[in-house]
């Protein structure tokens, strides 16, 4: 069908539309004007979006709050929320049980069983007119009821945000309670390790004698090591000298001990060379005058040998002396550093005994602050919701939309009296226009003829 033969039968069936239009328009008004009004009245709650942390007991921020909103309206709107509300408005006297029991007896049957109580009926029933929404930017939690009176649905929605309220704060007190008596037991597992500690730095004490001091004492090792490693290689310098001369001195025939090189330290050694040399002059002159066999060249001659054997055992005795002086230096060196040793293993032990000590006092003393905190909060009512904004009767109702459900009517009539206008168009197979005729013959048409009809057949046409 084209557009114009749609006008067209849309004109020639006008009466039969516009009966079908107001029929579902006045169908409409009706419906919109008998459904009891309900009004909707909201609380707006601000929720604490910050989470404490349980061991030091700092307040912070949240990283899910789009979560902790939703479990937030999960509790406002679960039953028990709701059975804390029914005995409000029981309390308050805003609700009455009796007047709730026919309906009962009616949905349920009245047969009482676990769930099917009347204040658990009533409860839900409730929930059923209640709505909870969030608000992740502004933290708020907002409950909406929706009442028969506006009085009824500010006073429903006023007891759901307290009865909300109530059970947070019970579930909080709850939590301290239950955190406090955890804190309880973990106080006296670390207080136990700490006397645990403290016993086994007694006990180490006693078995080293490693006390406080003794850090003094390593010091005052070290000190001591030091200077025996310094004399030490300075003993060793000299006995690589006097070994080297006393293996020069064995090397060199008598005569040649006069002219052997002394160190300082042999004085006994120098003073016998310088004898020796006066001597020789001594005897080579008597030599020359009286001959060899003259009293004064043997004596002369004695006194040298006497002087060489002087030169030689010192040189002997420092060597020997140089070498016992190294041994033995080696010895309290090796001595040292292993007492050096073992007050550093000490020391590092009694710092990790006392590093321990410290440790486990300092987690006692943590513990036990939060569970004495935890204790206090279990004890003190902590709300972490806010009311922000109270419930009030509203002025317009929230269902059912009069001028909704009207304007709904008249586009479902619109519709309606347009397709039973169409349908009985087709329904009788009628022509009221030439591209009627093109569309189903496939052929041109050649003319058209108009007949004025009498108005009364026009308007039933």
């Amino acid at each position: 069908m084209g557009l114009l033969p749609f006008f067209a039968v849309l004109r020639a069936r006008f009466l039969l539309i516009f009966w079908v239009f107001l029929i579902c328009a006045s169908i409409a008004g009706f419906i919109g004007s008998i459904i009891p009004p309900r009004y909707q009245a909201e609380a707006i709650l601000q929720v604490d979006a910050t989470t404490e942390n349980l061991v030091t007991g700092m307040q912070e921020p949240r990283q899910r709050v789009h979560e902790f909103l939703g479990q937030q309206a999960a509790i406002a709107g679960s039953r028990a929320t709701a059975l804390l509300a029914v005995d409000q408005l029981i309390a308050t006297g805003d609700l009455s049980l009796a007047s709730y029991e026919n309906l009962w007896q009616e949905k349920t049957g009245g047969e009482l069983s676990p769930g099917n109580d009347l204040k658990t009926w009533i409860a839900d029933e409730l929930l059923r007119h209640t709505s909870i929404s969030t608000d992740a930017l502004q933290s708020t939690l907002i409950i909406s009821y929706s009442g028969q009176s506006p009085i009824e649905a500010a006073r429903y929605a006023s007891a759901f945000a307290d009865a909300y309220m109530q059970l947070v704060t019970t579930y909080r007190k709850s939590d301290s309670a239950r955190n406090a008596a955890r804190f309880d037991d973990e106080t006296e597992n670390f207080k136990a390790r700490l006397d645990e500690t403290r016993a086994n730095l007694r006990k180490f004490q006693l078995e080293t004698g490693y006390v406080t001091i003794g850090s003094q004492q390593l010091q005052a090792a070290e000190m001591e090591l030091g200077s025996l490693t310094s004399r030490l290689a300075e003993a060793r310098a000299d006995d690589a000298e006097a070994q080297s001369l006393w293996d020069l001195t064995r090397k060199t025939s008598r005569a040649g001990l006069a002219t052997l090189p002394m160190p300082n330290a042999l004085a006994p050694g120098r003073t016998a060379q310088a004898r020796l040399g006066t001597l020789i002059a001594q005897m080579e002159r008597i030599n020359e005058r009286y001959g060899p066999m003259h009293p004064d060249y043997i004596e002369a001659e004695n006194e040298i040998r006497r002087l060489q054997d002087v030169i030689y055992n010192a040189v002997k005795e420092r060597a020997a002396y140089t070498a016992s002086r190294v041994a033995y230096l080696s010895r309290e060196v090796s001595l040292r550093r292993q007492m050096v040793l073992d007050l550093q293993g000490k020391k590092q032990q009694f710092d990790i005994l006392e590093q321990e000590i410290n440790s486990a006092r300092n987690s006692y003393e943590l513990i036990a602050a939060r569970g004495e905190q935890e204790g206090l909060q279990a004890r003190v009512e902590t709300v972490s919701v806010f009311l922000l904004a109270q419930p009030v009767p509203p002025i317009n109702q929230s269902m059912p939309n009069f001028w909704v459900i009207l304007a709904v009517g008249i586009v479902l009539g619109l519709g309606m009296g347009v397709s039973a206008a169409i349908f009985v168009e087709l329904l009788e197979g009628r022509i009221r226009h030439g591209q009627s005729i093109e569309f189903a013959t496939r052929r041109p048409v050649l003319a058209e003829l108009k007949i004025n009809l009498p108005q009364k057949r026009r308007l039933l046409a």
